[in-house]
């Protein structure tokens, strides 16, 4: 039948449409390469990331900042940080000393990324490994979708594989097929539409087309069929494999190496067709005897082109990428959801922005919530000293950039009138705000296994740091313990300075740098929890419209009742917490415990509205010998009369302001901002071993025996680097990444083998 309109062209809009958003809005892909799977405590782990343009997996040049949070298996982020990305690379590393033993997800994104969904970020799951070796490390995740699925009913596009191309299929039931319309075909990777066409059946049951795999790049395809009024009817995913990534050789100088040799490797990195590329990698050599590397374990050329495209988590993403699995990685697509890089329908700018570089930026409000245009704003930092002005725009908006590096940036920021007097106005600084963390049930599973080598390298960890600061033939002293009490300036604590089980001071609050109190309560105090309350075990009395329970019982002539009142409260081991805040109970200044049920809900989201940088120190009161002035200060007197000072633990908190919990930290038209540092990375350590100095050394036993987060491949495609093996014969396995700037990926294993001398030979 003939149509009204010509759709042809309705595809070339739609095509051009998309073109033109991912050219101003491209979404950013990132890839993380670490130094090993896993990790035991003490140790340290060493990344290479890796920016790319989503669309391209060329090398992104939109952001400039990266983020790293961690979060244990509870969601609790227990460290965030945050890197300079640097001609679309960035490596670095973070101390896991604080960590204890358990599981942990990592996630990095940029301020950019946001705009697409927290899907889009980069997702790890890493274990940390203690000595008691009762911590197991992530086990097998079995993929239920390895077998084959049953087709969906509903199903119009089949999809077939040949050498060189797609055989698409569209089907069409009785319906379709004789109401005379036309169907879009539209074929999208990356976010690209590589392929479009126009669908008419005019009777037949089906419509078929080959369509030549070179319109389409490496990795996920989608093929989507709509109705000319963009109504979704089916959409199918197909992996297409080009074999395009880049081919690393190694060479090493020797086919064995002895404890403590020099070791040499050259690499030669070439394109499909074998000629070379100048490109850039990075390098992790490990102990097998410590770690166990799976040779199916994700990598650069897998996540980019499969685990990225999937919500959730991909067990084995090496495994799918094999030749012979290709009826189930079929399987797989027909399975899974995949992650969109589409902006909405109705975007015309980003809500996030794409961050260079450190930055200050924010906006000035009257008494109105208006902004206040035309106006002074001073920024001052004290270390390095800086001292800038500028005016606010017709917006209200300020912004300072262009700052010398900063390892702990603090800054105060003021506005003033004409007549540089500070007035009573609201600054608003910009800060990217880290999404809630999600868990995915797909990360965890019941089927792990205890890794002994880990257990191994913990109990090493342990001996490389005591023997540390050893000279050569040196002896290890026994522990000394510093028993100096520490002080929070301008604290209202009742029992005077140092007089407490445990204070957190300023120092401590610089290092915690946004955590909120919330989270630094969980990570510092042992035993900080919440639980469940029962009012009548405290011999508590509670208020029913205006009257206790006992006055009800007095009036009606009935014996003396207790309300028996089960609700959630915050505990330090077993005792209920009073929080303390500049000599204020938090409690009586939400009105939570003044004759009413106690709300933990209000204490959550108080602890959880202040950042350490708004707070001098914590002091926690809990032993008797400390909390008997607490107790006769802050216990209401309507608790009963016989309870002991030890059934409560008391919390006080210093702010910045010093008046009490609901008084802002800022006087008008000031902001004291303490952003998120920048993390530079430190020099990983290389041993060298010259051989007049054999015999002198204290026993190497490092698990990461090398790492170089930044090999540069020449123009003939070549580099050469070296390291020393270290004291336990065995294996090491070498893990090289990277890429060559223009979307082309490379991986490669391999495998060095250390031999223990013959000492008989030496006799």
């Amino acid at each position: 039948m003939a149509q009204p309109r010509d759709f042809t062209n309705q595809l070339l809009q739609i095509k051009s449409s998309s073109d033109s958003l991912i050219k101003n809005f491209p979404a950013e892909k990132l890839y993380l390469q670490t130094d090993k799977p896993n990790y035991a405590v003490g140790d340290t782990l060493w990344f290479k990331a890796y920016l790319f343009h989503a669309p391209t997996l060329g090398l992104s040049a939109k952001s400039g900042i990266m983020y790293i949070d961690i979060a244990n298996d509870s969601n609790k982020v227990v460290k965030q940080m945050r890197f300079p990305v640097d001609q679309e690379l960035s490596w670095g590393n973070i101390s896991l000393t604080d960590f204890p033993a358990g599981n942990y997800n990592l996630r990095a994104y940029t301020e950019w990324m946001l705009n697409f969904g927290e899907d889009c970020f980069f997702y790890k799951r890493f274990a940390v490994i203690g000595e008691k070796s009762g911590i197991v490390s992530i086990g097998t995740l079995q993929q239920s979708v390895a077998s084959k699925q049953k087709e969906p009913s509903d199903k119009m596009i089949s999809l077939t594989e040949t050498e060189d191309s797609i055989k698409v299929s569209v089907s069409a039931n009785n319906q379709l097929k004789t109401a005379g319309e036309s169907y879009l075909l539209i074929c999208k990777a990356r976010g690209i539409i590589c392929y479009a066409a126009v669908v008419n059946f005019n009777g037949d049951s089906a419509v078929k087309r080959n369509i030549s795999k070179s319109l389409f790049p490496s990795g996920i395809t989608h093929f989507v069929l709509t109705d000319t009024r963009g109504h979704h009817l089916d959409e199918q995913l197909i992996f297409i494999d080009r074999h395009d990534q880049l081919h690393i050789a190694i060479q090493t100088n020797k086919t064995g190496y002895a404890l403590r040799d020099s070791v040499a490797i050259h690499l030669k990195v070439t394109n499909k067709n074998g000629n070379p590329v100048k490109s850039n990698f990075s390098i992790a050599v490990t102990d097998d005897g410590q770690i166990k590397i799976d040779s199916l374990q994700d990598n650069i050329v897998s996540h980019s082109w499969l685990t990225s495209e999937f919500k959730g988590y991909l067990n084995n993403p090496g495994y799918y990428l094999r030749k012979e699995n290709s009826v189930a990685i079929s399987n797989l697509l027909s399975a899974r959801g995949a992650v969109n890089y589409d902006w909405p329908v109705n975007i015309h700018k980003p809500v996030f922005r794409s961050e260079k570089e450190l930055a200050v930026s924010g906006r000035v409000l009257n008494g109105f919530n208006a902004a206040v245009k035309s106006t002074k704003v001073i920024l001052l930092s004290k270390s390095p000293f800086i001292l800038r002005d500028t005016i606010t725009d017709k917006g209200g908006s300020f912004s300072f950039q262009n700052f010398p590096r900063i390892d702990t940036p603090v800054f105060f920021i003021k506005a003033t009138n004409r007549h540089d007097k500070s007035f009573n106005v609201g600054i608003i600084i910009d800060e990217i705000k880290p999404p809630d963390w999600h868990s995915y049930s797909l990360y965890r599973s019941a089927d792990t296994t205890i890794d002994t080598g880990l257990v191994t390298a913990a109990k090493n960890n342990r001996i490389t740091k005591e023997r540390g600061y050893l000279a050569p033939n040196g002896h290890l002293l026994r522990e000394v313990k510093i028993t100096a009490q520490k002080v929070v300036k301008d604290s209202k604590k009742l029992n005077g300075a140092g007089n407490a089980d445990l204070t957190l001071d300023e120092k401590d609050m610089l290092k915690a740098g946004k955590k909120t109190l919330l989270d630094i309560l969980y990570e510092r105090i042992g035993g900080f929890r919440s639980a469940p309350m029962v009012a009548e075990s405290l011999n508590l009395r509670f208020a029913v419209q205006g009257k206790s329970l006992n006055d009800i019982s007095a009036e009606a002539n009935l014996p003396q009742l207790y309300h028996s009142v089960i609700f959630m409260w915050y505990f330090v081991v077993d005792k209920p917490v009073v929080f303390v805040i500049d000599g204020v109970t938090l409690t009586s200044s939400l009105n939570a415990l003044d004759l009413s049920v106690p709300n933990i809900d209000d204490l959550t989201n108080y602890l959880r509205s202040i950042n350490a940088e708004n707070v001098k120190g914590i002091e926690l009161i809990s032993s008797t010998k400390y909390s008997s002035a607490y107790f006769d200060r802050y216990i209401l007197s309507d608790w009963h009369p016989y309870l002991s000072y030890y059934n409560f633990a008391f919390i006080e908190i210093t702010t910045r302001s010093g008046k009490g919990p609901f008084v802002a930290t800022n006087t008008p038209g000031t902001y004291l901002y303490k952003p998120l540092a920048i993390s530079r990375p430190d020099q990983f350590f290389s041993a060298h071993y010259p051989l007049s100095d054999i015999g002198k050394r204290l026993p190497d036993i490092r698990s990461t025996i090398y790492w170089n987060p930044n090999i540069n491949i020449d123009e003939k495609g070549e580099a050469t680097l070296s390291f020393y093996t270290a004291d336990k014969p065995g294996t090491y396995t070498l893990v090289i990444e990277g890429t060559d700037f223009n979307g082309n990926l490379g991986y490669r294993s391999g495998k060095i083998i250390v031999e223990q001398p013959d000492q008989s030979s030496k006799k």
